[in-house]
């Protein structure tokens, strides 16, 4: 055969090919069609705006800034510039921080910039013999010994300002513990920024739980969370099914991780399982099982036919049922009450409520762009995934004030056992 003869008949079967594989997908996007708009309205509907349940007192953020601002002048002096990518990093995240105003993001924002900052600077003074690898040891086991013997006094009333400022403290004394992880195996430059942010850090905890009346709740947050572990398996007890508040949560992290917007989860406020903390930190743990008993009603409600894997043939939730619970979701935020939105425990739950939506918006997003290339295993999960969303941040927003009540009494229930 001619080798003109052969080139033809190859293309003219790589081309009747990939007009198959295409004549497929645009087959794939004519059958969801009548979705697609709908999708679209559902997903650009906005959301309300979710609060900020934790505010970081005054005197940390400046504090903080006045010494992001002094490592800042000194990389000047050694002749760093913005040209420099951590001193450039840093200062976008103080500028970011700025934007943020009392929120737990410009806590960490303000921190990983001192972190960036101190790290390049060390370089430079390690370089003209101003710093040594004695002085940096010193700093690390310094800090190292600042952190283990902070302790957080639980005294801090009303319950709830307690349980979320704490669980804040707590989550910022646990980073100073992670920034100092490994520390003896990193170059020193490295080092001096872990220690930085890990002085942030444990600074940020012990800010968070100042100001107490001397008067330890501690014991009665525990005994709160065996109570709640507790509830949340009788309440599981019903369910029949392979779903389970782990496995919302799950679905919930995944489905949030590239969020559209900085919240909360960022910092891993109200994210995590009780099993991540010990009895050390008692207001993440019942933090954290109050959201799993309300994840619990969540996997009640579902059904066993709610698909749990990529190989479902048919989606648990159809788009009209999508639609309605997106609906639902932002009614009931928009109905908290204002004065329950004044405690810190129904913002922390509305706000982790509007995350919980965003992450149904992203979803929706995901299929509408994706249409012609996803199966229908991975098309319909996105579909639950949306509606999961949603319903999680319907029952959020609706437990939020309830639970707000009741649990002074609970904790003074216990206080008084």
């Amino acid at each position: 055969m001619p080798s003109s003869r052969r080139r033809l008949l190859v293309t003219g079967s790589v081309i009747g090919l990939g007009s198959g594989i295409a004549g497929y997908t645009q087959r794939r996007r004519i059958f969801r069609y009548s979705d697609l708009q709908t999708l679209r309205d559902i997903q650009e509907r906005p959301l309300p705006e979710g609060p900020e349940p934790l505010i970081i007192p005054d005197a940390y953020l400046a504090d903080s800034r006045r010494r992001l601002d002094d490592l800042v002048r000194r990389a000047r002096e050694h002749g760093l510039s913005e040209d420099d990518d951590h001193l450039a990093y840093a200062l976008d995240l103080r500028e970011r921080a700025a934007e943020a105003a009392f929120s737990i993001e410009a806590a960490y924002d303000l921190s990983a910039a001192r972190g960036a900052t101190a790290r390049i600077l060390s370089w430079t003074r390690l370089e003209t013999g101003d710093l040594t690898e004695a002085d940096v040891e010193a700093e690390t086991a310094d800090i190292h010994q600042r952190v283990d013997d902070t302790t957080l006094a639980y005294d801090i009333g009303p319950e709830t300002h307690l349980m979320v400022s704490h669980h804040g403290a707590e989550l910022a004394l646990r980073s100073a513990t992670g920034a100092l992880t490994g520390t003896e195996r990193q170059r020193t430059s490295k080092r001096m920024g872990a220690v930085e942010r890990a002085t942030a850090y444990r600074d940020l905890a012990v800010s968070l739980s100042d100001g107490g009346d001397g008067d330890s709740r501690e014991a009665s947050l525990q005994a709160l969370s065996r109570d709640l572990e507790e509830r949340v398996a009788d309440r599981m007890a019903s369910v029949t099914h392979d779903f389970d508040p782990k496995y919302i949560r799950w679905r919930y992290k995944t489905i949030g991780v590239a969020g559209k917007s900085r919240t909360l989860a960022s910092n891993g406020l109200f994210s995590g399982s009780p099993a991540d903390y010990g009895d050390e930190y008692p207001a993440s743990v019942a933090v954290t099982r109050l959201r799993d008993l309300v994840l619990a009603t969540v996997a009640t409600d579902v059904g066993p036919d709610f698909a749990a894997g990529y190989d479902t043939t048919a989606s648990f939730a159809d788009i009209e049922e999508i639609d309605d619970m997106k609906r639902n979701a932002t009614d009931a935020l928009e109905s908290v009450p204002d004065d329950a939105m004044a405690d810190p425990l129904v913002k922390l739950f509305s706000a982790a409520a509007v995350h919980a939506a965003e992450c149904g918006d992203l979803q929706l997003q995901s299929a509408i762009e994706r249409v012609n290339q996803l199966e229908t295993g991975s098309w319909n999960l996105r579909l639950e995934d949306a509606f999961l969303g949603y319903r999680t941040a319907l029952e959020l927003a609706q437990e939020a004030p309830r639970i707000a009540q009741e649990l002074p009494q609970s904790i003074d229930h216990y206080s008084s056992h």
